[in-house]
């Protein structure tokens, strides 16, 4: 089945106006052909290994909403186009370039199906005096009083979307503002455009020349905005210098977060599910993170020692940095979408296909690149049913060579959110069969320290009767003081047999090794269940419901 994911999250478009003295300009608009081919068009099939189906939705056409142009087409003047926006320029020109009053604050405008989001911002009046002016001409730029970068959305979007497009609109308006105050940029930029405009008409008229075409040919700040456009369509961030000097970095999560494969969540969401992130975590850095040169050296000295296999306590050691500086390192990796949260690999580590695991055709030819000897869906079939790392990489069956490529497969197939990793959670509870108990030797055989300890615990009567059963039927195997001594660590374990704690977790806690945990919990097992599932930061990051796994009981 092919299906196409919505992208209801990117805009449609960019517009850039600018209000003067004595004129409201539309200068630059992108894109400004909607037959234009777009290349973040992708194809989607799903996977039949997940563990369940996830409904798909369709992906609307990225054209601008072409059949608004019927509407307004008899509102407007002869010879004022009508994008495919819905609107005219000279229309979106006099509604983006708002009064003095209202400008320096967010914007935001609704008409019919499209909303508009963007920051009118006044050019300051101070100009850098230190700085030469490189024409004699720089004195007669034309230099407006007002601009706005406004973005074009669906009227459905939610409203942090809209504040995050306003709060983009704020940022590259002030770094413009900058460059105006410094060098002159926006007038030279406006200068640009406008002569653009003039020689476009100019032209014989059946012309098919577009202005915005010759502008994105001349103008600096016309291919920033393009790349804006198209970065945040593609990758859901930005990161880019204005005239070369001040530098813009934006991400919007959630369109970033949807396309490293996770369900589109709001920051908030994202912010509740980090309070589950624990140092026995990892974290699995999902691509080449471009660092500024003014970047933080913690960043640096955290990515330099970040591998897959080492939790995030054991990176605090290898870096030498506290764990509260990691943890904060960590949370702005993941809220840029630049890393995922992985438990370490190691062999015990059980995978599964992911439940919403959506194959593109560009994934699957990634995948050849990478592994040619391997082929992505025949790998995936290998995790349904769920594999442990051990059994996938089988020493038995594969040569050392082969091994390594396996664990760098699951490494890529958890970068690109196609497996995930499920834990096993306990619970207690009496045997289920009621009939009789575990053992029937009298009081009097029994042993008594056992007996009181068992009393003095606050468990069900007939889980402390099943645990006194297991006791006296291992006094021949183990010395007193070791059943002992085994019973008062089960007994304070129970706090975790709730279904919340996974056995991860509960080695961290009790800062245990998993033999010794394995060895308590297989000699209490009659009075335990394990269900296996994603852990509480999986399900939470995902906004999914909690799937149990019964396993065993």
């Amino acid at each position: 089945m092919v299906s196409k994911p919505s992208d209801s999250l990117s805009p449609l478009g960019v517009v850039f106006v600018s209000k003067g003295a004595n004129a409201e300009q539309l200068l630059f608009m992108y894109p400004f052909d909607t037959n234009e081919p777009h290349r973040y068009e992708t194809t989607t099939y799903s996977t039949p290994y997940s563990v369940y189906s996830v409904p798909k939705g369709y992906l609307e056409p990225p054209t601008l909403i072409a059949s608004h142009n019927r509407l307004h087409q008899d509102q407007e003047g002869e010879g004022d186009h009508v994008h495919g926006f819905g609107i005219s320029e000279s229309m979106m020109a006099h509604l983006f370039t708002v009064n003095k009053e209202i400008a320096n604050q967010p914007f935001e405008i609704k008409i019919d199906a499209i909303r508009y989001a963007g920051f009118p911002l006044l050019l300051s009046k101070r100009l850098n005096e230190a700085q030469p002016s490189s024409s004699a001409t720089d004195g007669n730029l034309p230099r407006p009083d007002l601009f706005n970068i406004v973005f074009v959305l669906k009227a459905s979007v939610s409203r942090s979307i809209v504040a995050s497009y306003q709060a983009l609109s704020k940022r590259l308006a002030l770094a413009i503002d900058h460059e105006e105050s410094r060098c002159r940029y926006m007038s030279r930029q406006t200068q640009i455009m406008l002569q653009a405009h003039d020689e476009i008409r100019a032209l014989p008229e059946g012309h098919s020349e577009s202005a915005y075409r010759l502008i994105l040919t001349k103008s600096e700040l016309a291919r920033q905005l393009k790349h804006v456009y198209n970065d945040i369509r593609e990758y859901g961030f930005i990161s880019l210098h204005i005239n070369d000097w001040v530098e813009v970095s934006f991400c919007l999560q959630q369109k970033a977060l949807q396309r490293v494969g996770i369900p589109s969540t709001s920051l908030e969401k994202l912010e509740s599910a980090l309070q589950y992130l624990r140092p026995y975590h990892g974290i699995l850095v999902l691509e080449d993170v471009p660092l500024s040169i003014d970047a933080s050296p913690t960043i640096v000295q955290l990515l330099r020692y970040c591998t897959p296999s080492k939790s995030l306590q054991d990176i605090c050691s290898d870096a030498d940095l506290p764990l509260s500086q990691v943890f904060l390192v960590v949370r702005h990796l993941i809220t840029w979408c630049k890393a995922v949260v992985i438990y370490p690999l190691c062999e015990t580590n059980l995978y599964a296909v992911a439940p919403d695991a959506a194959l593109s055709k560009q994934l699957i030819e990634q995948f050849s690149e990478t592994t040619p000897n391997h082929q992505l869906s025949t790998v995936l079939a290998e995790f349904s049913p769920p594999v442990t790392l051990l059994d996938f990489t089988n020493p038995m069956l594969h040569e050392m060579e082969e091994q390594v490529v396996r664990r760098r497969i699951v490494v890529w197939a958890l970068r690109h959110h196609l497996l995930v990793q499920l834990h096993t959670y306990l619970y207690i509870l009496p045997p289920l069969s009621t009939s009789a108990r575990l053992c029937d030797a009298p009081a009097s055989e029994r042993n008594m320290r056992i007996e009181n300890r068992l009393k003095e615990s606050k468990l069900d009567a007939a889980v402390v009767e099943s645990l006194s059963d297991i006791c006296h039927m291992k006094r021949d195997a183990v010395t007193p003081e070791a059943l002992y001594e085994d019973l008062q660590f089960f007994l304070r374990l129970t706090k975790y047999f709730d279904g919340e704690h996974h056995i991860e977790d509960i080695m961290y806690s009790e800062n245990c090794n998993r033999s010794s945990l394995l060895r308590i919990l297989d000699a209490f097992e009659a009075v335990l269940v394990t269900s296996i599932r994603q852990d509480s930061f999986s399900c939470a990051i995902r906004s999914r419901k909690r799937l149990d796994m019964p396993n065993s009981s």
